[in-house]
């Protein structure tokens, strides 16, 4: 995973429209945030740094974690770096400096869908918990997956992008089986003869809110509610996008 996203991290950004994206995610994120008094949050897989960037924004503490050290290159370029800004290399099965350290946890996105494996899962959702003190939270959002249709290539994005000044058609798209899904990455130079392209493709975890459920409570924590989407919709199993699951550490 962190080759992949290593390569992908000046292409990263492109294929999301972060402002339209963050006007939606902070209304969710930071009523969650103000209800609970958070001060100092964890943005584990932090990607390109867009989401702990708005934390720090709203006055907050924030460290920003992800395995792609590419990645937080990007993050330090884009977003700086401060005492109340920090960037950490390190993957989310990893633990923090030290334990019981946050108000909250977020890993956003479709990060822990990149585990790899559900052990994998498992150890990054014990350390997300472990990381905040008692009585803080976490949110977890993830692709919904059983809501895909098996079969059929969802393709979810085709951009032009430039690259050492040639034009390049960037394609992100989405496939699912009975027992597995993949994100796949494809890079085609035609600007050239003959044709050349690349591509890469990442195994997607199938985590049910069950299992979801489970695992937190094994870790120590419980969960609160669950959502659709990051802007508090209702969570139906078969249609929504998205599962975003908020716990907290009692």
């Amino acid at each position: 995973m962190g080759t992949t996203f290593d390569m992908l991290a000046d292409r990263y950004d492109l294929l999301v429209d972060w402002p339209k994206r963050l006007v939606g995610d902070s209304c969710f994120l930071e009523k969650l945030f103000k209800q609970n008094n958070v001060q100092r949050v964890a943005d584990v897989a932090c990607g390109t740094g867009h989401h702990a960037a708005m934390f720090h924004g709203w006055g907050l503490d924030v460290e920003g974690s992800d395995i792609s050290g590419a990645m937080l290159n990007q993050c330090r370029r884009l977003h700086g770096e401060g005492k109340r800004l920090r960037w950490v290399q390190r993957s989310y099965v990893e633990p923090t400096a030290s334990t019981a350290t946050f108000d909250a946890v977020v890993c956003l996105g479709n990060s822990l869908l990149l585990a790899g494996s559900l052990a994998a899962a498992q150890v990054a959702i014990s350390e997300m918990v472990h990381a905040v003190r008692m009585g803080g939270i976490g949110v977890i959002q993830v692709l919904n997956l059983a809501a895909i249709e098996c079969g059929p290539v969802r393709w979810q994005k085709v951009v032009r992008i430039e690259v050492d000044g040639r034009p390049r058609l960037f394609i992100k798209c989405l496939h699912r089986s009975e027992t597995q899904a993949f994100v796949d990455f494809l890079e085609v130079d035609d600007s050239v003869e003959p044709v050349q392209w690349h591509s890469r493709s990442e195994p997607l975890l199938h985590l049910s809110f069950e299992w979801l459920t489970k695992t937190i409570q094994q870790a120590g924590g419980a969960v609160e509610t669950v959502h659709g989407s990051l802007g508090e919709s209702a969570f139906d199993p078969a249609r929504s996008n998205d599962m975003v699951v908020v716990w907290r550490r009692p």
